[in-house]
């Protein structure tokens, strides 16, 4: 019995080695932050880009709503959020885009012992 043929070996080899050169080039350069670098990475990427990043999205209603009961000062990346809340289906549905710096819990915890130190 013959063996099929795997030609699929060699472009998959191919690809696993340029992911993993350019992981290493963008970790080299600094562009992927790790360990507690990240959160302060995330929060400033964020912030710096929140003017453009909610161009396109409407958030004068939610931001009237959130006013008129008393939350005036909620950050504009969670009133953008908010904002996309949108019903798909009647079976319900929903879909909501969400903007703002992804942080794992276990970085939030180091970070508060650190600072608690």
């Amino acid at each position: 019995m013959r063996s099929p043929k795997r030609r699929w070996i060699v472009p998959l080899v191919v690809a696993l080695s340029v992911i993993c050169i350019t992981f290493v080039l963008l970790l080299v350069t600094g562009r992927i932050p790790l360990g507690a670098d990240r959160i302060e990475a995330a929060a400033s990427a964020a912030a710096s880009t929140d003017a453009g990043r909610y161009a396109g999205i409407d958030t004068s209603g939610v931001r009237a709503e959130l006013e008129a009961i008393g939350l005036p000062d909620v950050p504009e990346n969670i009133v953008a959020t908010l904002s996309t809340l949108e019903k798909v289906d009647d079976y319900p549905v929903y879909t909501m885009r969400y903007f703002g710096p992804y942080v794992r819990a276990s970085e939030l915890s180091a970070k508060s012992d650190s600072q608690g130190a």
